[in-house]
C-alpha cells in the first residue's frame, strides 16, 4: 500500500477532557501552589487505532458521547489529541456543526465566500462556483439574507452546499442530514454518491442506519470513546441495534457474535409478515412532489424520458396508496437501432437503499433489435411503508461488443407511500406483467 493509497491515519489517539464540578473548582487547581487536582479525567476517545483508504466511504455509528463528533473534529484539526498523531492526505472538506464558519450578520453570498476560504478555496475559484453552489442550495431570495433569519434546516442546505462544490479529497459529513426536508435529502445523498465515484474519501456519521447501510462499504461502530467494530455495514449496524439499549456494551461479547455470523451462524431470525388490513387511500398527484437529486448519465444510443406512475384508471398519479396495483413507465427513443437490448428499473428509499428492481424481458433473455420509440410500463403491486421513495430507469444493449448502458437516469421519478401498517421492512411485489410497445 502506497502513501498515496492512504487517506486518514489515526494512530493510538487519545482525547482527555477535564471535567471541574464548579467554577471555583478550575480556578482552585489553576493557583494552587501544591499543583493538587481538582478534578476529574474524561476520556472522548481511548486509543483508537484506523487507516482509512482513499475512495473509501466510512460510516460511524454510536449513542450520543460516545466520541463520534471528537473524533471527526480531531481529524479535520479544529481538535487536538491529547495522545497520538493524525495523518491526512488530501484536501479536507467537512460539516461539523450547523453554521459552523458562517458569520451571522452576513447573508448568504457572503457566507459562501468565507466558508469557501476556510476549506482553502481563493475568491477567483469561489466566484466560479457561486451559481453552482446558489442552485444547489434552494435557498431563494433568503441567499441574500443575514444568516441569523435562517432556520436550521436552512443552515444545513447552504453549509452542504459550499461542502460538496468545492470536490475535497476527504468530504466529513456530521449528522447534517438530519434536518431538512425528504427531497434535499436524498439530492445530498445523491451528491455523495457522486463524490465517491471521484474517488474521493468520505466519513459520514448518522444515525439514520439506512443511510450508512446504502452509502457506506464499512461502518466503525464506537461506544465510550472506544472501536466496538470494524467492518461490514449491514453486520455492524445490525449488532449495533440489537445491543444499543443496553447501558454498558461488553464490547467482547459483541466482537464473539460479529465473528459467528462472519462465520455463517447468524443467531438473528427474521420474519417477514405483509399486513393483513391496510388503509386504502385516495391516489392523488402533487405537483410540488418533484426529484431533486435526479442524476441523467451520458446518452449512448438512446433516451430516457416521460417518466411517472399510473393507478389501475392510468392517471397520473405520485402518491400511492399502500397496497394497490400501478404501473412505472418511462419512454426510450433510440438514435440509432440498438442489438440484444434490456430495459430496467429499480426502486429506492429516500436514503437510497435499493428496495426492488429487475430488467426487462428477463436478466437472461433480450430483445433482438429495438429502434424508432418504445414506451415501457412495468406493472407492481405497492405494499411499502409509508414513506418517499424513488424510481431509476435505464436501457442497455450490445454497445461496442459489450454489454453496456445506452442511458441511465437515477432517481428519475418521486413518489410518496400512504396508508399500510409499518412493517420495519416493506415490499414491492412486482407483478409479472409489462409492455413494450411503438409509439
Amino acid at each position: 500500500m502506497t502513501e498515496k493509497e492512504i487517506a486518514i491515519i489515526v494512530d493510538d489517539v487519545v482525547k482527555t477532557y477535564k471535567l471541574y464540578g464548579s467554577i471555583s473548582d478550575r480556578m482552585k487547581e489553576a493557583l494552587d501552589p501544591f499543583r493538587r487536582r481538582f478534578s476529574k479525567d474524561h476520556h472522548a476517545l481511548k486509543n483508537i487505532q484506523l487507516k482509512i483508504h482513499k475512495g473509501e466511504s466510512i460510516g460511524i455509528i454510536g449513542n450520543n458521547g460516545s466520541g463520534k463528533s471528537t473524533l471527526l473534529k480531531i481529524i479535520t484539526g479544529v481538535v487536538s489529541p491529547s495522545q497520538g498523531q493524525i495523518y491526512v492526505n488530501g484536501k479536507i472538506s467537512a460539516i461539523l456543526e450547523l453554521a459552523s464558519g458562517f458569520n451571522q450578520d452576513l447573508n448568504g453570498i457572503d457566507n459562501i465566500f468565507l466558508n469557501a476560504s476556510l476549506n482553502g478555496l481563493s475568491r477567483e475559484e469561489t466566484k466560479k462556483k457561486l451559481g453552482q453552489i446558489i442552485d444547489f442550495a434552494e435557498l431563494g431570495d433568503f441567499i441574500y439574507q443575514p444568516i441569523k433569519t435562517y432556520s436550521s434546516g436552512m443552515n444545513a442546505r447552504l453549509a452542504f452546499s459550499v461542502a460538496v462544490c468545492i470536490d475535497p479529497d476527504v468530504f466529513i459529513v456530521d449528522e447534517a442530514l438530519s434536518v431538512g426536508d425528504a427531497a434535499f435529502s436524498r439530492k445530498c445523498i445523491a451528491r455523495m454518491e457522486q463524490i465517491k465515484k471521484n474517488n474521493a474519501t468520505i466519513l459520514f456519521v448518522s444515525h439514520g442506519i439506512s443511510s450508512i447501510v446504502s452509502l457506506c462499504e464499512r461502518v466503525i461502530w464506537l461506544d465510550k470513546g472506544q472501536v466496538v467494530l470494524d467492518g461490514d455495514p449491514k453486520l455492524v449496524t445490525g449488532l449495533y441495534l440489537r445491543n444499543s439499549g443496553d447501558a454498558s456494551i461488553d464490547i467482547n461479547k459483541v466482537r464473539e457474535q460479529y465473528h459467528e455470523i462472519l462465520g455463517g451462524q447468524d443467531p438473528r431470525e427474521r420474519e417477514k409478515k405483509k399486513s393483513s388490513s391496510q388503509a386504502v387511500l385516495t391516489e392523488a398527484y402533487d405537483i410540488n412532489l418533484k426529484t431533486k437529486s435526479i442524476i441523467s448519465y451520458p446518452e449512448n444510443g438512446a433516451v430516457l424520458s416521460n417518466f411517472g406512475i399510473l393507478n389501475e384508471h392510468r392517471d397520473s398519479v405520485n402518491i400511492l396508496s399502500s397496497g394497490k396495483l400501478y404501473r412505472y413507465h418511462y419512454d426510450v427513443t433510440f438514435e440509432k437501432g440498438l442489438y440484444k437490448v434490456q430495459y430496467s428499473f429499480l426502486i429506492k428509499d429516500k436514503d437510497g437503499v435499493n428496495i426492488a428492481g429487475g430488467v426487462l424481458p428477463s436478466i437472461n433473455e433480450w430483445f433482438d433489435f429495438q429502434d424508432g420509440r418504445k414506451h415501457v410500463e412495468i406493472a407492481f403491486k405497492c405494499d411499502l411503508n409509508p414513506g418517499y421513495y424513488y424510481f431509476n430507469a435505464g436501457v442497455v444493449a450490445l454497445l461496442d461488443d459489450k454489454i453496456d448502458y445506452a442511458h441511465r437516469v437515477l432517481d428519475a421519478y418521486m413518489f410518496r407511500v400512504e396508508g399500510g401498517k409499518n412493517m420495519g421492512t416493506g415490499f414491492l411485489d412486482l407483478i409479472d406483467e409489462y409492455s413494450v410497445e411503438a409509439v
